[in-house]
């Protein structure tokens, strides 16, 4: 019901790995759409996850899990996917550090597949995008800045007279909805009655392993919240990167 714009809570440092994987994801597109356009219809299926074709086979399809991370379906798929790693990349990959960040990002793509395969295990189809991974920062995002504004735009007009077009909503409300959301679609789609080409436990799995991956990653280490009063921050003085 609501998109995320920007969030109000700038970075002190510049986020090398957040924009180095968006610029990853760019390329793995642009190569997977050279390679259909010159008939090699086995991309997708070659380097995404393919659930029942891991079960058995491993060792030899283990690969896949990481790869699907990089691969997305169309110009829509990966730009959404690009625009959340953006907005919520950036201040987990200050807080962690870049090494665990890394680690962290990946480690939620490896949950959020695992979780869709044990759901869908006798499924042949192909599952790729970075939307696992980056349901895992959402949920990381959230326990570190729980009241971080985000401007968000309202997808439902109906609700524009009661929130209006541009609403600020708390980070913890934000990632509260998509995760309500992907639990409602995931279980129509366990009945058929849902969108069944959208791998919507993967983002499930990936959002609650960022909860759980975020303590892991810290390392014990406490972290330097800022506080808000309400959900609008008190004012910073460092400079907004983004």
């Amino acid at each position: 019901m609501f998109f995320p714009i920007r969030d109000d809570n700038p970075t002190r440092t510049f986020p090398w790995v957040t924009y180095g994987l968006i610029a990853i994801n760019v390329a793995v597109h642009l190569l997977s759409i050279a390679a259909l356009a010159s008939g090699e219809f086995w991309f997708h299926a070659w380097y995404g996850v393919v659930p029942s074709r891991l079960l058995s086979d491993p060792l030899g399809e283990s690969r896949t899990v990481l790869t699907s991370m990089f691969i997305h379906g169309g110009w829509l798929h990966l730009m959404s996917n690009m625009w959340f790693l953006h907005i919520f990349g950036d201040n987990l990959e200050e807080a962690l550090g870049r090494f665990r960040y890394l680690l962290f990002y990946l480690g939620c793509g490896v949950v959020a597949a695992a979780f869709q395969v044990f759901v869908d295990t006798g499924s042949t189809m192909p599952m790729v995008g970075a939307s696992g991974a980056i349901a895992g920062v959402i949920g990381g995002y959230v326990l570190v800045y729980p009241r971080a504004p985000i401007l968000t735009f309202t997808l439902v007009p109906p609700l524009w007279l009661l929130v209006g077009i541009l609403p600020v909503l708390p980070a913890w409300v934000v990632a509260l909805m998509f995760f309500l959301q992907n639990l409602v679609m995931g279980y129509q789609s366990l009945g058929g009655a849902g969108d069944v080409s959208v791998a919507f436990f993967a983002h499930i799995g990936g959002f609650v392993g960022g909860l759980v991956l975020l303590k892991l990653a810290l390392g014990g280490r406490r972290l330097d919240r800022r506080e808000w009063a309400g959900w609008q921050q008190v004012r910073s003085r460092r400079p907004r990167r983004h």
